[in-house]
């Protein structure tokens, strides 16, 4: 793909499954599944219109007769996973924790099932960058992991705000079904109302950071 007048790599997914109910091998059981390429693109429309910036830019194309996303190679020194094994420390601890709440919050709101920690990449800034939303996005009004969300980031807070039926069908409306905007819409709402009700339990300056 061509960025800035320069030609980068950059990686083409193009599969597109919907299951009512769909089973794993390892016995788990996911509705209303979906694993679609889609996805990728509206995980990225929404960080631009929140301001999140963790979501490399993925557009639509055709490839070899294809349709798909394609995304931004983002070079990256190690997976969240390796920073883990490798006990690695970080230069700004308070900084980087920061970005893994921030983390929480988007896939909370945009319903990701697919988060694990090869899918968190670390780059030689030590910012976080957010790959594979291929199965995110359902309709499912309530939030699938509120225990994750513990501090929030008054920013991104304001950012989630900005969120509307209108822009999002404007932005999103051509990857998602109207059912999925309105289910993001709604733990979005449910976010909002926790990050208050934390601040009112713990202080705003327990719940709330930059």
């Amino acid at each position: 793909m061509v960025l800035n007048g320069e030609t980068r790599y950059g990686v083409f997914k193009s599969i597109d499954e919907y299951k009512a109910v769909m089973r794993f091998d390892d016995g788990r059981v996911d509705a209303n599944f979906q694993d679609s390429w889609k996805g990728e693109i509206a995980a990225y429309e929404i960080d631009k219109i929140i301001g999140l910036g963790m979501v490399p830019a993925t557009v639509e194309k055709t490839y070899k007769g294809e349709t798909g996303s394609v995304q931004f190679w983002v070079d990256s020194i190690m997976s969240e996973a390796e920073h883990r094994k490798n006990k690695v420390v970080s230069p700004n601890p308070v900084t980087f924790n920061e970005l893994m709440y921030k983390t929480r919050l988007f896939d909370n709101m945009v319903y990701n099932t697919d988060r694990n920690l090869q899918n968190l990449l670390i780059t030689k800034e030590w910012e976080v960058i957010l790959i594979d939303h291929s199965r995110a996005f359902r309709p499912q009004d309530m939030l699938k992991s509120p225990k994750d969300l513990e501090k929030f980031s008054r920013s991104l807070l304001e950012g989630i705000g900005k969120l509307t039926l209108q822009n999002l069908t404007e932005k999103t409306g051509k990857y998602l079904p109207k059912n999925q905007i309105e289910g993001l819409l709604k733990r979005r709402d449910q976010i909002l109302a926790l990050a208050k009700k934390t601040a009112q339990d713990k202080g705003e300056g327990v719940a709330y950071f930059q």
